[in-house]
This record gives C-alpha cells, structure tokens and sequence, in this order.
C-alpha cells in the first residue's frame, strides 16, 4: 500500500508538471514552426536596387556581376544587389543599352512587363516604355526574347524586333548596329518613326509637352536623324 501511495504520487506530481509546462510547450513549437515555414528577417532574404534617369538624363551603372547597363531619360532599372542565384535577373522600364560581362553558367535576363530577353554575353538595346511596343536590336552576340504567352524569337548582330503585344507578334527588321544605341551619343534615329512617336522622344528628354494641333500630322513617317 506504501509503494502504491508513493506511485500513485508520483504520477499526481508528473502530471501536474505536464499540465502546467504543455501551454508554454506548445508555444515554443508554434514559433519554431512559424520561422521555419515563413519568411521573416531571420531569412536572408535578397536585397535589391533601383536606379532610375531622370528627363533629359543618361545615366551609366555597371552591375555587380561587371555588366555595363547605360539608361536613356525617363527609364529605371531593378537589380539584385548579392545574394546567390543560378541567372542574373534585372527589371527594365524604359530604355537601356546592355554590354554583358560572359557568365556561361548564368544567363542575363532582362525583364520588361511579362517578357524576357536571355543572353549569355553580348550588347544590345531595349526600350518598353510604358503603352510603347517592346523594341530589342543586338549590336554583338545573341539574344533571344520570349512574350509572356511563350512566344519567342531569337535575334542575332544588326538584328531589331519590335513586338505587339495585341496581335501576340514580333517584327524583325535589319539595321545598323551603331543606329541601335544612338541616344547615347544624344541622336534620335527618326528612321521610319512617326512625328507622334518622335515627339515622345523629345518630351522625355526635355521634361516638356508637345501637342500636335494638326490634323493627321501625328502619323506622318519621318526619315534620317536628329543631334539634340
């Protein structure tokens, strides 16, 4: 009868100690399973950086992994600044010219509103401004662009597409390389543009509003270029 007492206590006493420890156990548990499962700032978690040009500005930047991006006015570019990843990814809105330092074991991609351009190593230009049509030319290499519905195209040196996005269509043409990247050098190449689309031009790099009062003189097609 003792040595039943005394188990029988001992039991009483184990527990009372598990009911008293299992809320703060169970807490414990609830936390561990929260940081393992959710992202929190116990994670790295891969910081990035923008950088935008402002009306009228051209602004040179060199990536992290060497690459050389020069943004034309009104354009800003997103990139991940460290961190561990298998492709060099950057976010464009705008205009840029792209000189990519060769990393066979990761691709650059150039993100533009659902589409992407892929390269490995190699310089070439893309404007997506927004309501504009996506533009790619290559200067050197390869580089291949595919729509957001999965649609690709593959461009080689002297080679531009324009893609619009309603019909879900790319239109290559052929063109000087030195023409692609002009804007660097502060020209507009008015080769086959409407006086509309040239006037968006000039509004970005000179931060003014231009209205064409005209009737039907907004889609008239210029020719040749212009030093700003």
């Amino acid at each position: 009868r003792v040595m039943k007492a005394a188990l029988h206590k001992n039991t009483t006493g184990i527990q009372h100690y598990i009911r008293r420890w299992l809320p703060y156990a169970a807490v414990i548990l609830m936390l561990l399973a929260i940081r393992l499962f959710l992202p929190g700032p116990w994670k790295h978690q891969p910081a990035y950086v923008t950088i935008a040009a402002n009306d009228g500005e051209i602004k040179r930047i060199v990536l992290p992994d060497s690459s050389v991006v020069t943004l034309n006015a009104r354009s800003e570019i997103r990139f991940q600044q460290g961190g561990k990843s298998n492709s060099r990814d950057v976010f464009l809105d705008g205009e840029a010219f792209f000189e990519i330092h060769p990393d066979n074991n990761k691709p650059f991609i150039v993100h533009t509103d659902g589409m992407q351009t892929q390269v490995l190593g190699t310089s070439f230009n893309i404007k997506y401004y927004p309501g504009e049509k996506l533009t790619v030319g290559v200067l050197t290499g390869k580089v291949k662009v595919t729509a957001a519905e999965g649609k690709s195209t593959v461009l080689q040196r002297g080679e531009k597409t324009i893609y619009n996005p309603s019909a879900g269509v790319f239109t290559s043409i052929n063109e000087e390389p030195q023409e692609m990247n002009a804007w660097q050098q502060g020209i507009i190449n008015m080769n086959n543009l409407t006086l509309e689309e040239v006037a968006t031009v000039l509004e970005r790099w000179y931060s003014v509003k231009i209205i064409l009062e005209s009737p039907g003189i907004a889609k008239h097609i210029l020719s040749g270029s212009q030093n700003n």
